[in-house]
């Protein structure tokens, strides 16, 4: 039995390991997105929007990918469960083997921690891409204003000129 801990306790680490690299990869993804739309979310941070309100179709989105990784791992395991469990079982008797059952019980688990994991890898992954939680500007308060010279506010200035003078 000595044995069987040690395989256990090693599947425990490779897991715990290919949880955070599934994080990794979906905050990784998550940023490069948020950075190919910057100029779409610097045009909503402009007209007001929150950053709540620009964050949340990148937390879905990586929700959506957290969760379809899930569905797609424990239909995997049902499979491998069916196909390669079954024969193993007859073979090795002193092994006691997981059943569909079990394989269904867990299954909801690993769609809510792949999309809870997900989703908290695609928050801390947008904080530093949109910046922190700001407070929203009161109506009619002071607005904060962005340096005359940024890309944003110099590319959106050229565009309102060339709608102007057509």
């Amino acid at each position: 039995f000595t044995l069987m801990n040690l395989v256990r306790r090693g599947a425990i680490w490779v897991a715990i390991f290919q949880l955070i690299a599934a994080a990794a990869l979906i905050a990784n993804t998550i940023r490069i997105t948020a950075f190919a739309r910057r100029d779409q979310t610097g045009i909503m941070k402009l007209v007001g929007a929150t950053n709540w309100y620009i964050r949340m179709p990148f937390i879905l989105e990586g929700i959506a990918a957290g969760v379809a990784g899930a569905v797609l791992a424990g239909g995997l395991l049902l499979v491998g469960m069916v196909t390669l469990v079954s024969g193993m079982r007859e073979q090795i008797q002193f092994v006691p083997f997981i059943g569909v059952p079990q394989v269904l019980a867990v299954m909801p688990w690993l769609v809510l921690i792949g999309g809870g994991i997900a989703a908290i890898a695609a928050f801390l992954s947008l904080r530093r891409v949109l910046g922190g939680c700001r407070p929203h500007p009161a109506p009619g308060g002071p607005a904060r204003a962005r340096p005359a010279g940024t890309p944003l506010v110099t590319s959106l200035r050229s565009a309102l000129r060339t709608t102007r003078s057509a």
